[in-house]
């Protein structure tokens, strides 16, 4: 079975007839996921219940094209206000305590059937849906998206989260897709386009979802605040070069050393690189010189102001 990508979600549902608003189509869903088991490892490290919504993610194309931020963000992101009011949805069903006194999201019918089993933890596997052959596009993409997104990963390591997505026959005239867990894959930060790795333990990444463009940059897109958080960092240094002409900054924290390695002035994106700190608390002078650009012009241009604001690729 091959890994469902939001396109070959799309191929997929080719076969589907396109429903309308008079006659929409019905679909089930039947969803292997880890759901359950991700929401009580939350609820086990904070004092309240906190909405998947607001849950921190990574997705992208591959671990060297992808994304970090907000569920919420994403999904606004990647599927605009449909998607949005679809992840309510699916929220009022698997997280009513949280989204009680909310307004429902998208008035089409999406409804589930709990098992005795599922009665008790209150995360349903079963998802009928009516609705637009567009509304049954992004759904099948919301929830394989979410398969793979909110299952536990492996301790101290960061895991590539797939799923698959396909058509099943049932003893039922309703079209019935199921969408199964695929055994996650450790990446290893062993490569330029994979040092963010280290910033993001216990953590999982969901491959074969659209993010945006890199610009040729490689890594993990984030803000320049998630990454200053992730990195721990506590110290700006100014450093110069021996000739005097050329200066870097660096962010040093007692673990790591953070430096730009290139600037896209068109594009206003920084491409970041973060090694280990062999001198615990100091500027790590010989990390950065060999992945620097030989002119290295942007850098002398590479103020606080952008730095700050620029869009940022940690790879």
């Amino acid at each position: 079975m091959r890994s469902a990508t939001a396109s070959a979600i799309v191929a997929q549902l080719c076969g589907v007839p396109r429903g309308t608003d008079k006659r929409p189509s019905k679909v089930e869903f039947r969803i292997e996921w880890e759901l359950q088991q991700y929401l009580a490892k939350i609820r086990a490290k904070v004092t309240h219940e906190v909405k998947i919504s607001e849950c921190m993610i990574i997705t992208g194309h591959d671990s060297s094209h992808c994304w970090y931020g907000s569920c919420e963000k994403y999904v606004s992101m990647a599927w605009g206000a449909r998607g949005e009011l679809f992840l309510k949805d699916v929220m009022r069903l698997v997280q009513p305590n949280v989204m009680r006194g909310e307004r429902s999201g998208h008035l089409t019918a999406l409804h589930v059937v709990l098992t005795a089993e599922e009665e008790k933890t209150g995360v349903p596997s079963f998802f009928n849906f009516t609705g637009t052959w567009d509304d049954l596009t992004t759904m099948s993409q919301l929830l394989c998206w979410m398969a793979a997104t909110f299952r536990l990963p492996v301790s101290s390591r960061v895991s590539s989260s797939r799923v698959t997505f396909d058509q099943i026959q049932t003893n039922t005239s309703i079209l019935t897709f199921e969408i199964l867990l695929a055994r996650v894959n450790i990446i290893k930060p062993n490569t330029l386009a994979t040092t963010w790795v280290n910033l993001f333990p216990s953590f999982i990444v969901a491959i074969g979802f659209p993010v945006p463009s890199h610009h040729g940059a490689k890594g993990l897109m984030l803000s320049f605040r998630a990454l200053m958080l992730q990195s721990c960092t506590n110290s700006l240094r100014y450093i110069s070069r021996d000739d005097g002409r050329d200066q870097h900054v660096w962010f040093t924290s007692d673990t790591w050393v953070l430096y730009p390695v290139s600037y896209d002035v068109e594009n206003n994106l920084v491409q970041w690189h973060i090694t280990k700190n062999p001198v615990l608390g100091e500027p790590n002078y010989g990390a950065a010189p060999d992945r620097l650009e030989p002119e290295v012009a942007w850098a002398r241009e590479l103020t606080d102001r952008i730095l700050f604001r620029a869009n940022v690729v940690l790879g």
